[in-house]
């Protein structure tokens, strides 16, 4: 009876999140990777093309330039919505009477991440009232930081999917170690491939977390003479590797047939190429480039940095202008390097040399992507009434206490806080090592953040009255 009015409980708060999105959409027009995503839904709804182009043809080119699951869930909103049955145009769709009707889809990814908060925390938490009090604090707090936020949820990128599946993958990843059967490895191969699938990213993190899940109890199986449950353990973790291959297998199937290239996306050589222009410009300016509005003011003088710096001519004009220069960059540098071959692979062995050249300015700078992606939390609501500084704060405060959950559960060979925190806490240290780390490019990790948060807060209450005892 308390699961199932804890799942009541869930669906109700969901749904009300869920409708409570319509609130912040509005028609301004979609613009970047929200606009791609827009627009290859269109054609694959009107055109049966995976393609982009920004004029309505029949033949639009062929693309894998966007991850394919948020544009499927693009596309099926295009095809079941009675605003879409009459024709429309591109125009329509990303800057006209259509756009606030196209971001609707971000109903359906709010609800799920709801939902998928109340589910993980009645994994993680020892009793339904714990964990329904533990969801309901975690959802109204990443509402005020993340959900309800501009770029997010009147957007069409892809944190709010992001944020839902990584949650959905957590919660698969403990209710696998806690029973490790195979039912329970296709349900988290499947999410993680349809996460991997949403963000490429965590293909790679993905690969990582399997490892780290697998060796505790690989090492704990070794000292023992029956080599049985070994041959268990293997045979599920291979079900889990192939439910995850199997998953990611016809889109990277489709993209070596369509594009020659066997991947999730194409564009994992701009991400580096920009990191390394990133790089250039000194780990100091970056920080302060970095740094939210108050800790600028703060950390100006100690730096030797100001606001005039941020100004066109300003000393910080190459990392305001590195994104929208880079493409002039490296057509200058392979013309004096007289290669006359495509970007990508000039771009590849440019970023390999760049750290091989100095591997400890690279070292430097995966602090220095850190520190540019913890700022990701945004006040809003009752938020705003803190003071500025005191909110930062507490947000780094609160990343670091993530980072540390996961990092003690790794020490400790604790399987729960690896499956619940592993995805998310592996997603911040790649963008730190291997992108330009944009803050929003980790939002997607606050659900797990407050949820590890408050599970470390229950922890010390637990403890505090023994230790008074002694």
């Amino acid at each position: 009876m308390k699961t199932f009015c804890y799942v009541l409980l869930a669906a109700l708060v969901s749904l009300w999140f869920g409708y409570r999105t319509t609130n912040y959409l509005t028609n301004n027009s979609l613009t970047a990777d929200a606009k791609q995503n827009a627009v290859t839904a269109h054609h694959v709804v009107n055109h049966g093309i995976w393609g982009y182009s920004e004029v309505d043809t029949a033949n639009p080119r062929p693309t894998m330039q966007r991850e394919p699951v948020p544009i499927l869930v693009i596309s099926t909103l295009l095809l079941l919505h009675p605003s879409f049955a009459e024709p429309y145009t591109i125009q329509d769709i990303v800057g006209g009477h259509l756009t606030k009707t196209i971001k609707l889809v971000n109903v359906f990814w709010r609800f799920l991440v709801v939902f998928f908060i109340f589910l993980l925390c009645f994994e993680l938490f020892p009793s339904p009232t714990i964990a329904g009090v533990v969801a309901l604090i975690t959802v109204v707090v990443s509402d005020l930081t993340f959900m309800s936020i501009g770029p997010f949820v009147d957007r069409l990128y892809t944190e709010l999917p992001a944020a839902a599946l990584l949650l959905a993958t957590s919660w698969c990843a403990v209710r696998f170690v806690h029973d490790e059967n195979k039912s329970r490895a296709v349900a988290l191969g499947v999410a993680m491939g349809i996460l991997a699938l949403t963000k490429a990213a965590f293909f790679y993190i993905g690969i990582v977390f399997i490892l780290l899940l697998f060796l505790p109890e690989r090492l704990k199986l070794a000292r023992q003479t029956d080599h049985q449950p070994l041959r268990q353990l293997r045979v599920t973790y291979g079900v889990l590797i192939a439910a995850f291959l199997a998953t990611l297998s016809p889109w990277v199937i489709r993209n070596s047939i369509t594009n020659g290239t066997p991947g999730i996306v194409n564009r994992a050589e701009d991400v580096l190429g920009l990191r390394m222009l990133l790089t250039e410009q000194g780990p100091l300016g970056m920080i302060y480039f970095s740094s939210p509005s108050p800790l600028k003011q703060r950390l100006g003088g100690t730096l030797g940095y100001s606001s005039a710096d941020l100004k066109d001519g300003g000393r910080l004009d190459g990392i305001r202008f590195a994104k929208q220069r880079r493409g002039e960059i490296y057509k200058a540098r392979m013309e004096a390097e007289g290669y006359k071959g495509n970007v990508k692979p000039w771009l590849r062995r440019a970023v390999f040399f760049s750290i091989v050249h100095d591997p400890l300015l690279y070292l430097q700078s995966v602090g220095v992507f850190a520190y540019r992606g913890i700022w990701f939390m945004h006040p809003s609501g009752l938020l705003k009434d803190l003071e500025p500084m005191t909110f930062y704060v507490l947000s780094a405060i609160s990343v670091l206490c993530f980072l540390g959950v996961f990092l003690g559960g790794l020490i400790a060979r604790n399987k729960e806080l690896i499956a619940a925190f592993g995805m998310g806490a592996g997603a911040f240290l790649f963008h730190s090592a291997l992108t330009h780390a944009i803050p929003r490019y980790n939002a997607p990790l606050t659900p797990l953040v407050i949820i590890s948060v408050l599970w470390l807060c229950l922890v010390f209450v637990d403890r505090a009255p023994a230790e008074t005892r002694a």
